[in-house]
């Protein structure tokens, strides 16, 4: 199930609004969906549509890139609006009372700093919420390490996966009737089929887990650049979409 959950740009702006300006270039859309022109009209989408929503390819990363240029809005409210929307969503297909507890799976790039505030707010709600990182806290990019150091004055430090068997024992340690998963590990910028390694191995202990699994933006493993029967990728039962459909939630799964 992938929901759109909005661009969340600014909490003064509709949630619709997408952002898809000329500097993106026809060249990154995939099959002639050419959104070339910037939307002009706050809640109006401009360029082709299905069913009603914008089908985006490429990297959203460049759409946050145009919102700090145009609307002056830093990257790291974007990343904040967007882990509200997401936890919005989450929070409602896995309430408090069913779902008391939490493990979120985050990445160095924006997906993981995305994460990493939703697990930040998720405590806020109440949830039992442990964050495991797979990447090392100074690799992380400046706005995920934001999120990371606010999670440690939250007294929430993210634990390090540095095996698999590290995962696994994690995965294991969780009551799966009760606990849900958040996927935050790759986004829209993965570039390549992830094949084998941490990251492989990581994602098949995911799936062999009964959790119910909630993706930010994409289920990790996926990408724009090719096809989901490629590689190993999460299996997630429900998605939160930022800003638009992008073009592999249309492939089946």
């Amino acid at each position: 199930l992938v929901v759109l959950v909005g661009l969340c740009i600014s909490t003064n702006l509709p949630a619709r609004l997408a952002i898809v300006p000329n500097l993106i270039g026809p060249e990154n859309l995939h099959a002639g969906v050419a959104l070339n022109s910037l939307v002009s009209n706050a809640g109006r989408f401009l360029g082709p549509a299905l069913g009603g929503f914008l089908i985006y390819y490429g990297d959203v990363s460049l759409a946050f890139g145009v919102c700090a240029v145009f609307f002056g809005i830093p990257a790291l409210t974007l990343m904040e609006n967007a882990a509200v929307a997401c936890c919005e969503h989450f929070t409602s297909v896995f309430p408090r009372n069913r779902y008391p507890a939490c493990l979120v799976l985050a990445g160095k790039g924006n997906n993981g700093g995305d994460g990493l505030a939703i697990a930040r707010l998720l405590l806020e709600r109440g949830y039992a919420v442990r964050v495991l990182l797979l990447a090392r806290p100074g690799d992380l990019g400046p706005e995920a390490r934001a999120n990371y150091d606010r999670l440690l004055e939250a007294g929430a430090a993210p634990g390090l996966v540095s095996s698999a068997a590290v995962l696994k024992k994690a995965l294991e340690a969780c009551e799966a009737g009760e606990t849900f998963l958040v996927d935050a590990v790759f986004g829209t910028g993965l570039d390549k089929p992830v094949r084998a390694g941490l990251f492989a191995e990581a994602f098949k202990a995911v799936n062999q887990s009964p959790m119910p699994v909630a993706a930010v933006d994409i289920p990790s493993g996926l990408g724009e650049n090719f096809p989901p029967d490629v590689g190993v990728h999460v299996r997630a039962r429900i998605t939160a979409a930022l800003h638009a459909l992008k073009w592999t939630h249309l492939n089946p799964d």
